[in-house]
């Protein structure tokens, strides 16, 4: 994170921007802003409900394995309706958006929070982005396509574990620029999966520096969200963020490769030589 605000501050973009401009122009925008308004108000508390019903709509289980009522677990709030697998993430959305083109905005014109015209601004090609991107993996998954492909990568063999690991976490990062990082980990880790039990390597060891390096998207806007609002803006380019982007790409597999080699597979006790027996058990289903 010091790195990625450093290179970008002092050395990419220092000719353009500094800490005084940066204080100056936040000052301008926040003044423009001018106090919070009725509706905005209704927004923050829609947008805080949501939040609070996607976490709290499936059983938050904190010992165990099971769910036994305020023993080591909080019930959700879904558990209240009598067919509550129906109740996904998806219906607090339907639900929340429905809210805000019911609610009145109180702005003079009997608007209300939202409307149709408002949502035709938005960006529909960066969510169709996301959106194939979440296809691809859920097809991934369920054709066994993942799977089948570790399968495939024995050529790891012929590899030490800290080589197939960097290269691991540099693919991943490349992934996650074209695909946004949930997906893009979705579908990697099965193929990791199928990699693991090939290699015989813990497939820790391959998965959570993996996991770390999909995290790691500075250079096309439909790699995560953050991107995607700031490219929506129109004052970048992709060339722009591209140039900046493969900078960042580089310092995060050498960061995330060094952290998991130094501290990670110490904390989680995932040596590649170690394959563990939930791992066997899995070895055997897949097989």
């Amino acid at each position: 994170l010091y790195i990625s605000s450093f290179f970008l501050q002092h050395v990419r973009v220092a000719t353009e921007f500094n800490e005084d401009n940066t204080k100056k122009v936040y000052s301008e925008r926040l003044e423009a802003l001018g106090p919070i308004k009725f509706a905005e108000k209704i927004f923050l508390a829609i947008f805080c409900m949501t939040v609070f019903l996607w976490i709290f709509r499936s059983d938050l289980v904190f010992h165990g394995d099971t769910c036994r009522p305020w023993i080591g677990c909080m019930p959700g709030w879904s558990r209240i309706f009598p067919e509550s697998d129906y109740i996904k993430d998806g219906t607090v959305s339907i639900l929340t958006a429905l809210l805000l083109f019911l609610i009145p905005a109180r702005d003079g014109e009997g608007g209300k929070l939202l409307d149709w015209e408002t949502c035709k601004k938005l960006n529909w090609d960066v969510l169709w982005l996301f959106g194939g991107g979440f296809t691809l993996a859920k097809a991934f998954d369920e054709s066994g396509l993942g799977e089948f492909l570790g399968s495939q990568l024995k050529l790891a063999n012929f590899f030490p574990p800290e080589v197939t690991l960097v290269f691991v976490v540099f693919v991943t990062v490349l992934s996650t620029e074209i695909i946004a990082n949930t997906p893009a980990i979705q579908i990697c880790l099965p193929i990791l999966g199928g990699m693991a039990s090939e290699t015989r390597i813990n497939p820790l060891y391959l998965a959570i520096p993996a996991s770390l390096g999909v995290s790691c998207a500075f250079m096309l806007p439909t790699a995560t969200g953050p991107n995607a609002v700031v490219f929506s803006y129109g004052v970048l380019k992709v060339w722009d963020m591209v140039k900046a982007g493969a900078v960042l790409n580089i310092v995060s597999v050498i960061c995330v490769s060094l952290s998991w080699f130094c501290v990670g597979r110490f904390v989680f006790n995932a040596s590649p030589y170690n394959f563990p027996s939930w791992a066997e058990i899995y070895d055997c289903l897949l097989y």
